[in-house]
């Protein structure tokens, strides 16, 4: 799309603008290296100052201009802001790309050097900047390695001793204090608040500054924001405490006092030159107000999120509230080709306010602090310009996400209609896959015919978080397809570990030719929604039930037909079937592994079929290729494929002869 009508244009004509990191802004940009006093500008803001002139001659009103970036590092000292007046149009776009050949990689990061030995075999480096806590990094990088904050336990998790009621302070802002058990946390520490704590949640992970440790009770100076139960401190809930002194011991950790602004680091083995970088930037880049503007083959590193406020942080759900490194608001055809965005505290890439037919495209999207795309606004809108829609997140690798903020989702649609999802793997992540509506019940929502196909989205949850899904469906959303998606491995830490998942008012959305196999929980889950369809679907070894169902209601919940449901020693269904029957079960096929005996949530499938479920289902072995090794394709000669069930063979298409994305080393201890 944005991309081919750009190439086609540049082979066109148009005006060619040179960057280097070793150029010189009082040059002209007209040559890709010197040449007497003509050569490349240095900076980017100088380049797109540029553009804007160009633009505003009538000669190149309607020419293409590339910014054409020579290798190197590019040390943004604010974001890149491209506005209204470096907009190009179909024929003639605005396009940043890397030379050929060559890796331009933009960093919102300060490079940390000056490290002077403290004599303990330690580093130490004073910043000006840091004191007082205005800027808190939560990560350093080295290269390609994200450097760990110094935390205790040094493994595994501390544990809740017991959950106390909050203070009268907090009592309608959560939860603010718990029991601790003994020697887990000393109330000798000095500098308390410089302590993080990382108490993990439902769905969700909160940091929470110390306040006291009095005895056995530690109270924060905020509370967790809610006082429901997912943002509660369970008996023998899991939490962590980082940037803290007594663990720095290991090489590669860090610490920070943020009364001096001193770094404390530890090197990693056999590093000759420690400058480790700093995010520092939220924002890489800012497009607003702009169109038809493309970046090709850069890369975005080093963004930091906003700094942890004095009470401490906690939300409700996707770490949604996280910036995005680059932001795309009130503008329309702007496009990400082939780029990469990595060693990022938030999101990567943000469509959000009036971001219109956007595209982000082969781009490789890794080392996350929380999630990858984030498309469309928390709120509820009626006015169209201001609605981000009609996005595309295509062909890109997603992975090694929630590296400090574990409930971020590989992409998140909000309140945003007609995007497409397609084509992605996305993979090593704590949370869900991908999250579409940010409406509970059936409320109004600009959610609605967002298409989310062909996806591979494996080894999400790890058995850190709860209540997931590969795809997980919020509020009504007519239009909405969920289809040909690749789906295994969701591992929840307690309950809800689910393949695909419409949850509270999901109405209307159709899930079908989905493979969904080694689920914890269930292949499909429906909390509670109206009239949704999945068909055609094979859910395969599911670890507690193949489906399930929550609440009932007095309209049809949903139609399942024509489905594989192929399983071992789990129920077939799990959860709420024995009310009032309000939905529609057949034309399926179910194998027990082995041909074992199974039931209907208790009833016998004659009794099942006098209630008018499955009058046209069977029971037999669908014949797939090699179900536990992950192929459930039908084998030549299968029933199934005589019988016409092999519309999901689709799903492997995308991915056939395709490595599958390794999970990486976790950053949080991990109970699988």
């Amino acid at each position: 799309m944005v991309w081919a009508m750009a190439a086609l244009a540049m082979a066109q004509g148009g005006e060619t603008i040179y960057v280097s990191p070793r150029g010189n802004d009082a040059w002209n940009g007209r040559a890709e290296e010197r040449r007497g006093e003509n050569g490349p500008f240095r900076t980017l803001d100088r380049a797109v100052r540029e553009v804007e002139r160009l633009r505003m001659l009538k000669v190149m009103r309607h020419e293409p201009i590339r910014v054409v970036l020579r290798g190197g590092t590019y040390a943004l000292g604010k974001p890149l802001e491209i506005g209204s007046s470096a907009s190009g149009t179909p024929q003639s776009p605005t396009v940043l790309e890397a030379f050929p050949g060559e890796r331009p990689l933009l960093s919102g990061g300060v490079t940390l050097r000056g490290w002077a030995p403290d004599g303990q075999g330690r580093l130490r480096l004073q910043t000006p900047e840091a004191a007082g806590g205005g800027w808190r990094p939560l990560s350093l990088f080295l290269g390609d390695r994200r450097l760990p904050r110094a935390r205790l336990p040094k493994s595994g998790w501390l544990r809740v001793a017991e959950p106390m009621q909050p203070t009268g302070a907090a009592s309608r802002q959560g939860h603010d204090r718990f029991r601790f058990k003994p020697g887990d946390l000393d109330p000798s520490w000095q500098n308390l608040q410089d302590r993080e704590v990382l108490a993990v949640m439902i769905w969700g992970m909160a940091r929470l500054r110390i306040r006291s440790i009095e005895g056995d009770v530690v109270t924060f100076t905020g509370a967790t924001g809610w006082p429901d139960f997912w943002a509660s401190f369970q008996k023998d809930g899991r939490y962590l405490v980082e940037n803290a002194p007594e663990g720095l011991d290991e090489p590669g950790e860090w610490v920070l006092d943020s009364r001096t602004g001193t770094f404390t680091a530890i090197p990693p083995r056999g590093v000759r030159s420690f400058e480790p970088v700093a995010p520092r930037l939220e924002r890489l880049v800012v497009v607003r107000d702009a169109r038809h503007v493309s970046f090709r083959g850069l890369e975005f590193r080093h963004a930091a999120t906003p700094p942890l406020p004095p009470e401490g942080r906690n939300w409700p759900q996707a770490e949604s509230d996280l910036p995005g490194a680059l932001l795309v608001e009130r503008s329309s055809n702007v496009s990400f080709v082939g780029c990469t965005v990595a060693d990022v505290e938030g999101y990567a890439v943000e469509l959000g306010d009036g971001a219109q037919d956007c595209a982000v495209e082969s781009c490789r999207l890794w080392r996350l602090g929380a999630g990858g795309v984030k498309i469309g606004t928390l709120s509820f809108s009626e006015d169209e310009a201001r609605i981000a829609q009609r996005n595309i997140v295509r062909g890109c690798t997603i992975v090694e996400g929630g590296r400090l903020h574990p409930a971020g989702v590989g992409v998140f649609i909000g309140q945003s209609p007609r995007n497409t999802v397609e084509r992605n793997e996305i993979a090593d992540l704590y949370y869900t896959g991908v999250s579409v509506g940010w409406s509970w019940g059936y409320q109004r929502t600009n959610s609605h015919h967002n298409r989310v196909a062909f996806n591979r989205i494996h080894h999400i949850g790890q058995g850190l978080l709860s209540d997931m899904g590969g795809v997980y469906h919020l509020g009504p959303a007519p239009g909405t397809e969920i289809c040909f998606n690749l789906i295994h491995d969701v591992q929840s830490h307690s309950y809800g570990g689910w393949g695909l998942y419409t949850d509270e008012g999901s109405s209307e959305v159709r899930l079908y030719g989905n493979v969904v196999y080694r689920t914890k929980s269930a292949g499909f889950h429906q909390h509670y929604g109206k009239e949704n369809v999945v068909s055609d679907n094979v859910l395969a070894l599911g670890g507690e039930a193949q489906v399930m169902r929550t609440r009932e209601e007095p309209h049809l919940s949903f139609t399942f037909e024509r489905n594989i449901v192929y399983w071992s020693d789990a129920p077939l269904l799990g959860g709420n079937w024995r009310g009032n029957n309000h939905y529609r079960f057949d034309r399926n096929l179910y194998w027990k592994v082995g041909g074992g005996a199974f039931d209907f949530a208790g009833w016998t499938l004659e009794e099942w079929r006098a209630r008018g479920q499955d009058r046209e289902s069977r029971v037999l072995d669908p014949g797939f290729v090699d179900p536990l090794k992950g192929d459930f394709r039908l084998k030549p000669n299968s029933v199934a494929r005589g019988l016409g069930y092999g519309r999901f063979e689709s799903a492997f298409e995308p991915w056939r002869g395709k490595p599958e994305w390794k999970v990486r080393p976790s950053a949080f201890p991990l109970e699988r």
